[in-house]
C-alpha cells in the first residue's frame, strides 16, 4: 500500500519484511517484486447488461477496494472504468464504438483474434440503431 502526502509516497510493508530488511535497497527490491507480482483482485464481480440499441448485451463488472469500477464486454479486450457503475458502462460504450471504428479501418490487416472481434463487434453493433 502507498499513501501520498505533500507528494512523497509512505510505502507500509509487512511486518516480516521490514524485520529481515537489511537495508533500503532490500526494501526497494522488495517492493518492486511485489508490484510486479500482486494481482489487485476485485472485491465484488457481477453481471449486468448493457443497452446496445435494442440489444441487451452481457458484461462483467468488477468493484475494487479503492472504488475503481471496471466493467468489461467478455470475450474481447475491451474494458472500461468510471467513478460510478452507469459511467463505467457509458464509458464501455465509447470504447465499443472506438475499437470498432479503429478495426474496421484496418479490417484488411487484422490477424486473427483481432479479426473475430471485429466480427463479434459488428454483430453487437448490427440493428443497434434500430
Amino acid at each position: 500500500m502507498a499513501l501520498v502526502t505533500n507528494q512523497q509516497p509512505i510505502v507500509a510493508f509487512p511486518a516480516d519484511v521490514w524485520e529481515k530488511a537489511k537495508s533500503k535497497e532490500e526494501l526497494v527490491n522488495w517492493l518492486n517484486k511485489y508490484s510486479q507480482e500482486a494481482e489487485i483482485s476485485p472485491i465484488l464481480k457481477m453481471k449486468d447488461y448493457l443497452n446496445i440499441g435494442k440489444k441487451e448485451v452481457l458484461i462483467e463488472i468488477q468493484v475494487y477496494a479503492n472504488e475503481e469500477i471496471l466493467v468489461l464486454l467478455p470475450n474481447t479486450d475491451i474494458a472500461a472504468d468510471g467513478k460510478t457503475i452507469d459511467e463505467a458502462k457509458h464509458n464501455l460504450l465509447l470504447d465499443i464504438s472506438d475499437d470498432y471504428d479503429y478495426l474496421v479501418s484496418r479490417r484488411e490487416v487484422l490477424g486473427k483474434e483481432l479479426s473475430a472481434q471485429l466480427h463479434l463487434l459488428e454483430e453487437l453493433l448490427k440493428d443497434a440503431d434500430n
